[in-house]
């Protein structure tokens, strides 16, 4: 889970620059590069990069790190004493399977993530409605919201 929140905060970052520089050439008329346009262009890279790594030193600095190991913490814990079924959505259910086949020793998981697959798609009706409207929607090439 630690793993997890992390890669949340350091997911791709947007380098985009918007309409910066939009239909307008880097190069002179005469084929020579406008220097003037590229330092602009090094300048609001720049900008972009540093305001992304500010942001990513903020949210991983000593007191945020524990901040967030101590709310999934406390995420888990509720998850697995209370009574809300909290955990089905907390927990990868991937994971879930392989460490569950690693625990009764049933070899690769895959294998038992496949027989699953298999089984499931035998018995339609055993799939949970939410899944089965993600399914369609992944079969109809529709958003998944």
């Amino acid at each position: 889970m630690t793993a997890f929140r992390l890669n949340l905060i350091y997911r791709p970052e947007d380098f985009s620059l918007g309409n910066f520089m939009n239909r307008q050439s880097i190069l002179q008329p005469n084929g020579e590069l406008d220097l003037a346009k590229i330092a602009s262009l090094q300048r609001q890279v720049a900008d972009k990069a540093r305001t992304i790594n500010d942001s990513l030193a903020a949210s991983t600095e000593p007191n945020q790190l524990q901040a967030l190991i101590s709310q999934y913490q406390a995420e888990v814990q509720q998850a697995i004493v209370g009574n809300d079924q909290k955990w089905r959505s907390l927990f990868p259910g991937r994971r879930l399977l392989e460490e569950y086949a690693r625990s009764e020793g049933l070899g690769n998981p895959v294998v038992l993530q496949n027989n699953l697959i298999k089984e499931l798609a035998a018995t339609p009706e055993k799939v949970a409605p939410e899944l089965r409207r993600v399914i369609q929607n992944i079969v109809n090439e529709e958003t998944l919201s």
